[in-house]
């Protein structure tokens, strides 16, 4: 029903309905008038009341789960009920000694659970119907510490603390390095040692290898993981026990106590707080010796090495000191910088940290870090190092920094995205008067040509143009003010899409595809071997070349004032001269190979014919057999132009020039004379 008809049709319901409430003198009528059928209008035209507003409410569906024994599940709705689109967060509480086994659900995609403590959370999006899903855990404690004494052995370790696995199942420790570095000889010297249980891995095989793997029930506890290497000597017949003399602060790592060695290389291990002052050895009947000195004193891992070589009778470690308590280290500020190395908790009185840190983009230090309870070092801070020695009382260390001013970006339709770089570190932090670079990246048919930096009072500098940095990407460098966060306003201009046709026999790459008219274009260029070229860039279009200067791979040409471009890059083979190869099938022969030192055209087995570039020279190496050594000789000889002749051995190769009538390289070998 249109406007008109309606607005009618309510003025005439009014109207009937003043009728029809009372007469020319105000009072009721006796009777009420009617409406014949045939008088009755269809009923999408009789007039209605004017409906009241209502709201839409959107439908909400129900989230719903089963109680599991040993987890607590609640949601982040207590009456579990959601609108389509909205994130449902799950989160289980854990018992003691319970472990997350499966979140599952049949009606939706669960996130991957993330545990923190006893605590699992996960979430997922709620769809356009009810959801239920389940939640299962199992008996399970974590690993609660590893202490990899030997990180230069086992770099890499399948468990990590706070891993947790099923109680009384079978697990596995898999320890791995870059390098096949393990061997079957050297596996009694991996201490492995888990729950206080000691563990030698089994390496089949004479070959080295880059992983083993420890296989053990897991306890109904939490574990603690110790690995160790020693260069120790084992020899049950011939060696003699080593002990360490009773001492509660003390022990000792990459050993076993029940084996007898011929020369010794553990670990002494103290507890943190306990002040080591003499390490001393005793050989069979002989005196004590001391064995600790200025270069072998524990460092703040609460480790130091112990070598007794030619051990000749049993041996005798007495360790003494004095329990003075570890000394708690704090920080201040840490969030402002990360620690490399040298963050310690806890040390004992006399150990020397250096410490290792870098400052985070979002702050500057603003002087050098302080430390309370030592003697303040004087280093150098600003390259991020200083180094200290614990003393008699707990420490702090303070770091100054002061947050810098933040760096927005203001949205811009024509922008794609970018980044911001201050001293070559992304970020979107810089300290006050400091340079920065904006890295602006535009949509296609756009081209950022300019940008300039709004302090926080609505001052604006001047426009700075967008330049090329050396890969081709444009970039403006701007200038932070001296107070305060900034905005970034970015223009941008309409360019013309450069269009890359696919090559024959190479790549061209353009480092961005959008330029206006006089830009540089820079380009670069790969083709498919060397055995091709690249000889020229082409308009696709018109055929016609493209003037552009090159220095080797990489170019550029000046974007022609045109509405539109299409560019090819052009290659073409470089000449070659097919060489085939002759006597290398030798029996004679140990060993042999072919290359060429531009075309990196190699074969070592089964020579018959290769191409290579003219000009190149082809490097040739053949060995005879030992057993043929002492009674034969070996000549490798050329054929140019129909004429063969020898080649004379420089150092250890043949060297042999890739020359026009170059068609053959050929071995012989003949008898001593």
């Amino acid at each position: 029903m249109n406007k008109l008809k309606k607005y009618g049709l309510l003025s005439l319901s009014l109207l009937a309905l003043g009728l029809v409430g009372c007469n020319s003198n105000g009072s009721e009528p006796s009777v009420l008038p009617s409406l014949t059928p045939s008088e009755t209008k269809p009923s999408e035209e009789l007039p209605t009341e004017k409906p009241s507003e209502s709201v839409s409410i959107a439908e909400k569906y129900t989230v719903s789960f089963s109680d599991v024994e040993g987890a607590s599940i609640s949601l982040d709705h207590e009456d579990k009920e959601y609108e389509e689109g909205q994130r449902v967060e799950i989160t289980i509480t854990l018992s003691e000694g319970k472990a997350l086994k499966e979140i599952k659900s049949e009606d939706v995609e669960i996130s991957d659970p993330v545990t923190k403590e006893n605590i699992v959370t996960a979430s997922f999006v709620m769809p356009n119907k009810n959801v239920s899903f389940s939640v299962s855990v199992f008996n399970g404690h974590k690993v609660a510490k590893i202490n990899n004494y030997d990180t230069l052995t086992f770099e890499t370790l399948s468990l990590k603390e706070g891993d947790v696995i099923e109680d009384g199942k079978k697990a596995v420790l898999t320890v791995s390095a870059s390098t096949n570095k393990f061997s079957a000889s050297s596996a009694p010297r991996y201490y492995i040692e888990i729950d206080g249980t000691r563990y030698h891995p089994t390496i089949e095989g004479t070959a080295y290898v880059n992983s083993f793997s420890i296989e053990f029930t897991r306890p109904s506890k939490d574990i603690v993981i110790n690995l160790s290497f020693a260069y120790n000597y084992i020899d049950n017949e011939k060696g003699h026990h080593v002990t360490l003399e009773e001492n509660e602060y003390v022990s000792l790592v990459g050993y076993d106590k029940d084996q007898a060695y011929t020369s010794f290389s553990g670990k002494l291990l103290r507890q943190t707080g306990y002040k080591v002052t003499s390490v001393k050895v005793k050989i069979g009947d002989g005196e004590y010796k001391e064995q600790l000195s200025s270069y072998s004193k524990f460092n703040p891992d609460n480790l130091r090495s112990l070598y007794i070589y030619s051990i000749t009778a049993d041996v005798s470690i007495k360790v003494e000191g004095s329990f003075t308590g570890a000394k708690q280290i704090s920080y201040v500020n840490l969030d402002a910088v990360s620690i490399n190395s040298g963050y310690y908790e806890e040390a004992t009185e006399g150990d020397v940290i250096s410490v290792t840190y870098k400052v985070s983009p979002k702050y500057t230090l603003d002087g050098k870090p302080t430390l309370t309870g030592t003697t303040v070092p004087d280093n150098d801070y600003q390259n991020g190092y200083f180094k200290y020695t614990v003393g008699t009382e707990d420490i702090t260390i303070t770091f100054p920094a002061k947050e810098n001013g933040q760096i927005e970006v203001v949205q811009n339709a024509d922008l794609e995205s970018y980044k911001i770089l201050v001293n070559r570190v992304e970020t979107n932090y810089c300290e006050a008067g400091k340079n920065f670079t904006l890295y602006p990246v535009a949509k296609e048919g756009k081209v950022v040509t300019s940008a300039r930096v709004i302090q926080e009072d609505g001052t604006a500098g001047e426009y700075e143009d967008a330049v090329e940095d050396a890969s081709g990407k444009l970039t403006v460098p701007l200038t932070r003010p001296k107070a305060g966060n900034c905005k970034v306003e970015v223009k941008t201009q309409d360019g013309i899409v450069i269009t890359n046709e696919a090559s024959d026999r190479g790549t061209l790459t353009l480092y961005r595809n959008t330029y206006l008219n006089g830009d540089q274009v820079n380009f670069y260029v790969t083709p498919e071997s060397k055995f091709y070229t690249f000889e020229k860039l082409i308009n696709a279009d018109t055929q016609e070349e493209i003037s552009t200067t090159r220095n080797g791979s990489i170019g550029y040409f000046t974007r022609p004032d045109v509405t539109s471009l299409k560019i090819k890059a052009v290659f073409s083979k470089v000449a070659t001269i097919s060489v085939s190869f002759d006597g290398f099938d030798s029996a004679d022969l140990d060993s042999y190979s072919v290359s060429g030192n531009q075309s990196g055209t190699s074969y070592t087995s089964n020579l018959v014919s290769a191409e290579f570039l003219q000009g190149e020279t082809i490097f040739v190496s053949a060995y005879l057999k030992d057993s043929v050594s002492a009674t034969k000789a070996l000549h490798i000889y050329k054929t140019v132009n129909g004429v063969e002749s020898e080649v004379t051995r420089s150092f250890i190769y043949y060297q042999i020039l890739v020359e026009k009538g170059l068609t053959k390289i050929s071995v012989k070998v003949t008898a001593k004379e």
